[in-house]
């Protein structure tokens, strides 16, 4: 768990944030690259709690980065 909390607290503090969901709660989607794949973690928009945490997939990846104008 605790390099779990890590990869989180890390991508928490990206720059790289996205408009994304997890089922229907709205979130916003903090990515970030860490040892050369991408990480993302989601936080409730209303409360900031976090909602999930994944390694997304190619899809994901290109989605959230083309919302980033990438």
């Amino acid at each position: 768990m605790g390099e779990w909390n890590g990869l989180i607290e890390r991508a928490s503090g990206s720059s790289k944030v996205v408009p994304w969901s997890s089922g229907s709660t709205l979130t916003n989607a903090h990515m970030a690259r860490i040892d050369g794949k991408w990480f993302v973690a989601q936080f409730d928009r209303s409360s900031g709690d976090l909602v999930t945490a994944f390694v997304p997939n190619n899809g994901q990846v290109g989605a959230m980065l083309r919302l980033l104008g990438k």
